[in-house]
């Protein structure tokens, strides 16, 4: 497991304060998963506990394929890979990136909207 989702993830206190908690300038969306790539990067181990059942639903109150969605999905997504990418992978890594994103958010009707800005404020995040 890569890393969990937070709405069914447990952390050993100690482990998430060294890692630094979620970061505040998330605000919403991939602040979990780029936690967990911190964890990794530190060395730390996640586990996946194959019993458990969490029922979460996601974007649940802002909708899936909202300007706010896909604005915070897009930001996030790329301030994640400037934060924790390793170096030598950043640089395949970041413009595949930036295509899924854009196919992905051409699906929605906000998302030729939202991804301009979330790329420009990407960098004022980190």
């Amino acid at each position: 497991m890569f890393s969990p989702c937070a709405a069914a993830a447990l952390y050993r206190r100690d482990t998430f304060e060294a890692a630094g908690g979620f970061a505040e300038s998330f605000f919403c969306y991939l602040e979990d998963v780029d936690l967990g790539f911190r964890l990794w990067l530190a060395g730390h181990q996640i586990v996946q506990v194959g019993d458990a059942r969490v029922s979460h639903a996601g974007s649940a109150i802002s909708g899936r394929t909202s300007a706010f969605t896909v604005y915070h999905s897009a930001r996030n997504g790329i301030v994640l890979l400037l934060r924790c990418m390793p170096s030598p992978l950043l640089a395949l890594a970041l413009p595949l990136h930036l295509l899924a994103q854009l196919w992905l958010t051409a699906r929605s009707p906000a998302g030729w909207l939202g991804t301009p800005a979330a790329c420009r404020d990407a960098r004022l995040c980190r």
